[in-house]
């Protein structure tokens, strides 16, 4: 496979869904750990949005991790590409609506503007729902053969 992709060849969908699917990783693996450090600012942040703040950051720590997890192994990959888009859909949501609120949630997103964050929003939709449709579109089962043609 690597050999493929030095020689010019088209990638298999496998390579490419491999590569959003850790570039995802990498996004998910920094902003849990980033939470999990900053807890209590995200705990104080979360007060500008909801009565349960304590509640709120465990939940958003532990979708993150368990994005995370997901998106590391290859057999629930699926999986976390399907929950990275109702997560990017939620935090596209809240910077809209609550566009006067801070909305530093940890990791990259404490550096972002309003705008820039919407764009990140976006784009990890796009990767999400892209690493989706190349790479787990129905293939042919291994017990489906082509008909063999005998010339004589």
């Amino acid at each position: 496979m690597k050999n493929e992709i030095l020689r010019g060849e088209k990638p298999k969908r496998n390579v490419i869904v491999e590569i959003i699917a850790a570039t995802l990783l990498i996004f998910f693996v920094h902003t849990f750990i980033s939470s999990f450090i900053q807890l209590q600012s995200l705990k104080n942040l979360l007060a500008f949005y909801t009565k349960y703040t304590t509640e709120t950051a465990w939940l958003m720590i532990a979708s993150e991790l368990l994005i995370s997890i997901l998106l590391f192994m290859p057999r629930l990959r699926k999986w976390g590409l399907i929950l990275v888009i109702p997560f990017a859909i939620l935090g596209f949501y809240i910077v809209v609506t609550h566009y006067r609120y801070p909305n530093d949630f940890g990791g990259l997103l404490n550096t972002l503007s309003s705008t820039q964050q919407l764009v990140l929003y976006c784009l990890l939709f796009a990767l999400a729902l892209s690493g989706l449709l190349s790479g787990f579109r129905k293939q042919k089962s291994k017990t489906e053969k082509e008909p063999s043609v005998v010339f004589t």
